[in-house]
């Protein structure tokens, strides 16, 4: 019995071969390109090892089909119309140079004039080796500048700042007549709306408590310092032997 390796079979139209594998077996994946109803459907297609026949198996077969390879027809060995329908033909006596081939069955029309005819894509010989890969292309030109994008959407609204100072103002108090072995006090209280920052006092040479003369005689200062959020006290004892003059003053601001 004559032994017969499988053709490298393409099915239309999809253009992929396949190798020339010893009993490979072509799945049913695609039906004739043919519309008409009852065209011949190819299978599955072996070469014999010698390369002299083509079996091509499938369904829809008539007794007397044209088969052709390309333009090349091929002189007809044998049609089995039994299961599974099998066509023996003859291939060339020249060898075939290695190609993608058309190879179809032609069963001429049925009785409604719609023509009869399968077709599939065989490769005849060997695939050949790979080859090296080709140059690099040179690269492209830079596209053109894109169109400014849209406008974001506003983002969300940022953390609270850390608390202010602002309308910032240095009070004076009065001018303080202090007689000797007196105790006096004072306070100077900051302005409506405003908190106290801090504060002092000044020793002067007259009434007017213009001009701060430090300490040029004994006085005790009972206390200088805050008595409320927005006031500051001063109190102090005259120990020297003379009239001495003192005023306090605030530190204050709008603290937000």
């Amino acid at each position: 019995m004559q032994q017969h390796k499988p053709a490298k079979l393409i099915f239309a139209p999809v253009a992929v071969s396949l190798l020339l594998l010893a009993q490979l077996a072509i799945p049913a994946l695609a039906e004739s390109s043919v519309a008409s109803a009852g065209a011949p459907t190819i299978r599955k297609v072996d070469v014999t090892d010698d390369e002299t026949q083509i079996l091509i198996y499938g369904k829809n077969f008539c007794a007397n089909p044209v088969v052709k390879l390309s333009t090349i027809t091929l002189d007809i060995d044998s049609v089995d119309l039994g299961g599974p329908e099998l066509i023996v033909a003859d291939l060339p006596e020249n060898p075939l140079v290695p190609a993608g081939y058309r190879l179809s069955v032609d069963c001429g029309v049925n009785n409604r004039g719609n023509g009869l005819l399968g077709y599939v894509f065989v490769s005849i010989g060997d695939i050949g080796p790979r080859g090296y890969p080709g140059a690099s292309g040179a690269d492209g030109k830079d596209g053109a500048d894109g169109s400014d994008g849209a406008t974001g959407a506003p983002g969300t609204a940022g953390a609270t700042g850390a608390v202010g100072v602002s309308q910032w103002e240095r009070l004076k108090g009065a001018c303080l007549t202090v007689p000797i072995g007196a105790i006096t006090s004072t306070v100077v209280t900051c302005t409506v709306g405003k908190k106290l920052l801090g504060g002092g006092y000044l020793k002067a040479d007259s009434n007017a408590c213009n001009v701060d003369i430090g300490a040029a005689h004994t006085t005790t200062i009972l206390s200088s310092g805050p008595t409320t959020d927005n006031a500051w006290r001063l109190s102090l004892f005259n120990q020297s032997g003379v009239v001495v003059f003192y005023s306090a003053y605030a530190i204050c601001a709008v603290v937000d």
